[in-house]
C-alpha cells in the first residue's frame, strides 16, 4: 500500500515529505490510520542519531499517536461496518515511525482509548491533546511507578478527578517548566503528592505550574548567573520523597548537595531519577553524599524497565491523563509541512496530523 511520510534520509536533516510502500499487516499487526502524532523531544533526538533507540536510515520518525484502526481485508462484513476503533499505539520498536497517514503496529502495542477521548473535540481530550502530552507523561509516570516504587494501581485511589494515594508521597520536578515537566507536575498529584516542587528557569512559565498543582516554586538563575545556584532555595526540596531530574548536569549535582545537605532524616529514602539531560549529559555527584544518605540514583527510559512493563502501564496511564484533564500545550501543523516546521522551537510541542 502507497502511503505518505515524512523520512529522514540524512542525520541532522529535516525530514522530507514523500511516498513510501507500508507492506501489509501481518497477522499479530494492526494497520492504523494516524489521526495525530507529536514532535517530541525523543523524537528529535533518534531523527538526528543521536539517541540510543535511534533506528537506521533511511528512517520514518515518530515513536507514538492517535489513530484508528483500520479494518483488515479478512474482517467480516459486519466487523468492518462498525465505527473503527480509537486507539493510542505506541511505536518506539516499531520498524517505522508515526510520521506517516499509515501505520502497521503490533496489536500488544495498541490501546484503546477512554471513552472521553475524541478525534477532534476539545470539550473532551482531542486526538492532538493526548498525542501532545502522552509521551510526556510517560517518561514521569514510568519514572514514579517503575523506578521510584509509587503505585498507581486503580484500587489505591478513589474514582473520580481527586486521587488520594494510601501512602502520601512528595516529589520534586527539575525541569518543571518544561513540557514534560509540566505534565509531571500534574501526575505527581495524580498519583497523591501531597507537595509538589517545582523548579525551573522562566518566570512565567514557573508560576503557571502552580495552577498545575505545584505547591512550592524554586526559581533557577539565568545561564550567565551559574554562580547563583548555590543559593536558589534548594532547602524547598529537603524533604521530599522523589526527584524527577529532567536537567542533571551541574544544576543536579548542585542540586544533590544541596538538598542532601539540608534533609533533616538523611536516613530516609530518596529516590532521584534521571529522565532528561538538558543541562548536561555528567553531573559530578561527592560520594560521601551518597554514604552518607539513604540515597537511590537511577534512570529512567527504554532498558531501565521492560517493554512488558510499559505495555503493563498504558492503559492506567491513558486512563488517569483523560479522566485528571491532564493538560500540555501544543500547536497543530500538517504533515505534509513537516520539512519546514521541524525546526520550530518554543515552549508548545508541536504536533503534526496527516
Amino acid at each position: 500500500m502507497e502511503i505518505h511520510a515524512a523520512v529522514v534520509t540524512t542525520w541532522g536533516s529535516p525530514p522530507t515529505y514523500q511516498p513510501f510502500n507500508l507492506p501489509p499487516p501481518s497477522p499479530s499487526q494492526h494497520r492504523i490510520r494516524v489521526l495525530a502524532t507529536a514532535l517530541h523531544n525523543l523524537v528529535r533526538s533518534r531523527a538526528a542519531g543521536k539517541h540510543y533507540t535511534s533506528p537506521p536510515l533511511p528512517q520514518i520518525p515518530g515513536v507514538d499517536g492517535v489513530g484508528l484502526i483500520e479494518p483488515s481485508p479478512s474482517s467480516s462484513s459486519s466487523s468492518s461496518s462498525s465505527p473503527p476503533q480509537l486507539v493510542y499505539f505506541n511505536a518506539m520498536s516499531n520498524p517505522t515511525g508515526s510520521f506517516a497517514t499509515h501505520i502497521n503496529v503490533s496489536t500488544t502495542d495498541t490501546f484503546p482509548l477512554p471513552a472521553r477521548t475524541t478525534p477532534t473535540t476539545p470539550t473532551t481530550t482531542s486526538a492532538a491533546a493526548l498525542a501532545a502530552t502522552v509521551n510526556g507523561g510517560l517518561s514521569s509516570w514510568m519514572a514514579l511507578t517503575a523506578r521510584a516504587g509509587i503505585s498507581a494501581s486503580a484500587s489505591d485511589h478513589p474514582a473520580s478527578t481527586t486521587t488520594t494515594k494510601t501512602k502520601p508521597f512528595s516529589a520534586c520536578v527539575l525541569g518543571a517548566t518544561g513540557t514534560s515537566g509540566r505534565v509531571a507536575v500534574q501526575l505527581c498529584k495524580a498519583l497523591g503528592a501531597t507537595t509538589v516542587v517545582a523548579v525551573g528557569r522562566n518566570a512565567g512559565a514557573l508560576k503557571a505550574t502552580r495552577g498545575l498543582g505545584a505547591d512550592v516554586t524554586v526559581r533557577l538563575p539565568a545561564a550567565g548567573e551559574q554562580e547563583k545556584l548555590e543559593e536558589a532555595g534548594w532547602e524547598a526540596a529537603a524533604e521530599v520523597d522523589v526527584v524527577l531530574d529532567y536537567l542533571w548536569g551541574e544544576t543536579s549535582a548542585v542540586a544533590m548537595r544541596r538538598i542532601l545537605g539540608a534533609r533533616r532524616d538523611k536516613a530516609r529514602r530518596l529516590t532521584w531519577v534521571g529522565i532528561g539531560s538538558v543541562a548536561g549529559t555528567v553531573a559530578g555527584v561527592d560520594q560521601s553524599l551518597l554514604r552518607s544518605s539513604n540515597t537511590v540514583i537511577c534512570g529512567c527510559g527504554p532498558g531501565s524497565y521492560s517493554w512488558d512493563e510499559l505495555r503493563e502501564q498504558f492503559p492506567r496511564l491513558l486512563e488517569v491523563l483523560v479522566q485528571e484533564g491532564v493538560t500540555s500545550e501544543f500547536e497543530v501543523r500538517k504533515l505534509t509541512d513537516v520539512e519546514k516546521a521541524w525546526a520550530e522551537t518554543g515552549t508548545k510541542r508541536l504536533v503534526f496530523e496527516p
